[in-house]
């Protein structure tokens, strides 16, 4: 059965990945993103992320569900904040055994979701249709390197916790409407 909700979504994918990939042996490379993605994750469900299926080093993550809660647009964007911030400190560690430095950007967008059972009945997984999911991943395209952007939507649920910079209107492709983003520069002194 199919459910409705409204939903933040947070799409974090590694900068030139398909590039850096070439660069390393198969399982060094494994061992580079799982690096990544398990200092990402341990953040994310800290915050209230839920991690959907993984979609190779890119992670897309739901902010209101399975539970709707009043500071989960808020919860995504601090949780963006610190993996920009673990990843920065990760990369110590990467470019002494491996001699890589990893980017990261990340797109936040809140809108309307439906989630319900999806597959055959081999196998079947939850997930969430819509054009949520795919404007956060298009949004996140338009971060420069180690950034989190937001669109208008989740931005508004920011005003009075986040200093933002607006980056104007942009086309997403598969949304029929532009988007507007933000780029988030830091919580504010009040909200911390």
């Amino acid at each position: 059965m199919a459910e409705e909700t409204t939903l933040t979504v947070l799409f974090s994918d590694l900068v030139s990945s398909t590039q850096l990939s070439s660069q390393f042996d198969p399982e060094d490379w494994r061992d580079i993103v799982r690096a990544y993605q398990q200092v990402s994750v341990a953040i994310l469900q800290r915050l209230g992320g839920h991690v959907a299926p993984y979609q190779g080093d890119g992670l897309l993550v739901y902010f209101g569900y399975p539970q709707v809660h009043e500071d989960d647009a808020q919860h995504a964007v601090q949780a963006g904040l610190r993996i920009v911030t673990a990843v920065a400190e990760l990369n110590e560690r990467l470019q002494q055994d491996y001699g890589v430095t990893l980017a990261v950007r990340i797109g936040v967008h809140t809108g309307p979701a439906v989630f319900g059972a999806l597959g055959d009945a081999r196998h079947t997984e939850q997930l969430t249709v819509g054009e949520t999911p795919t404007i956060a991943a298009g949004i996140q395209d338009l971060a420069t390197p180690n950034s989190v952007v937001v669109s208008t939507s989740t931005a508004e649920y920011l005003s009075d916790t986040y200093a933002m910079d607006d980056r104007g209107t942009h086309a997403i492709k598969g949304v029929a409407a532009p988007v507007g983003v933000f780029q988030v520069r830091s919580m504010l002194q009040d909200a911390q």
